[in-house]
């Protein structure tokens, strides 16, 4: 007689998480994750005048500013290390998933009363502005005022993935 073998199902292990410090806007959305052994640095440790944030797939950017920038030292995944534009790092600091980064594609409107965070990138300079979700359509819904030309654009609103757009920029 045969003798027959069962496969018994395996657990699929944890992720491994280790200590990383992210660089994240006011709205929680993080641009960049760093790890080091037993250093925490600071986003001064980790930037310049600015970090630069590519569009993905594209030769496109942003310099986001230091002066919007937090650095947050948290217990990470490999996931956020691969995909750190996909995350959000909420009150509490946990992380959490967005999904992928939206570039060059419209997405659903954003609520009004959102908190935001623009980037336009014009030349080699940031124009950048805080604040909420207005009663407008599109980019006019966005806080601050929109240049008359505008190389890439960063949008970053609390719990939405982030929007990543090149020239010509359109009202989505």
């Amino acid at each position: 007689m045969a003798s027959q073998t069962t496969k018994t199902p395996t657990a699929t292990a944890p992720q491994a998480t280790r200590v990383a410090t992210l660089l994240h806007l006011e709205t929680g959305h993080v641009l960049a994750a760093v790890t080091s052994l037993d250093v925490k640095p600071t986003v001064a440790d980790l930037t310049g005048t600015a970090l630069r944030v590519r569009l993905p797939g594209t030769s496109g950017f942003v310099d986001v500013p230091v002066a919007l920038l937090t650095a947050t030292t948290v217990a990470v995944t490999d996931e956020v290390l691969d995909r750190p534009l996909s995350f959000q790092l909420s009150p509490g600091n946990p992380l959490r998933e967005l999904g992928e980064p939206l570039v060059n594609e419209p997405g659903p409107a954003f609520p009004i009363g959102k908190a935001a965070v623009v980037v336009w990138q014009v030349g080699n300079e940031a124009l950048t502005a805080t604040g909420t979700i207005g009663t407008g359509t599109g980019i006019d819904a966005l806080p601050g005022d929109r240049p008359s030309s505008a190389n890439f654009l960063l949008v970053a609103v609390s719990g939405f993935a982030p929007r990543l757009k090149s020239a010509p920029i359109a009202e989505s």
